[in-house]
C-alpha cells in the first residue's frame, strides 16, 4: 500500500514549471513509498482499468489519476518503452492494480 505521505507528495498535481501530472508519467516519491524501507521510491500515474476513469459532473468533469509504486529500475524500463508497456508487466506478476510494498523489483 501507498502511504499517505507518499500521496500527499503528488496532491497538488504541480511540480514547479512542470505540467500537471497526467497518465503515463512517472515522478519520484521523495522517498520509500512506505516511507520506512521499501524499495518503490518512485510514482507512475496511470488511466484506471479497473474502476471509471473519468466522472461528469454538473460543474464539469475529471479524471481520476490511479497512483502504482515502482522501482528505480522499472521507471528506467518505463523511460525507454512506455508506462503502459510497464504496467502491462507488473500486471502480468501480480503487481498491478494494487500497490504490495514489500514486493520485489519484477524486471529482475
Amino acid at each position: 500500500m501507498i502511504s499517505a505521505w507518499a500521496i500527499e507528495k503528488c496532491s497538488s498535481s504541480h511540480f514547479g514549471d512542470l505540467a500537471p501530472l497526467n497518465y503515463g508519467h512517472r515522478v519520484p516519491a521523495g522517498g520509500a513509498v512506505d516511507g520506512a524501507d521499501s524499495k518503490l521510491t518512485y510514482l507512475a500515474i496511470v488511466q484506471p482499468g479497473h474502476y471509471q476513469a473519468a466522472v461528469q459532473l454538473a460543474s464539469g468533469f475529471f479524471d481520476f489519476l490511479h497512483v502504482i509504486g515502482i522501482t528505480e529500475q522499472e521507471r528506467d524500463y518505463a523511460k525507454a518503452t512506455s508506462t503502459d508497456d510497464l504496467i502491462a508487466k507488473l500486471a502480468k506478476q501480480g503487481a498491478y492494480p494494487v500497490t504490495d510494498s514489500k514486493r520485489a523489483d519484477v524486471l529482475l
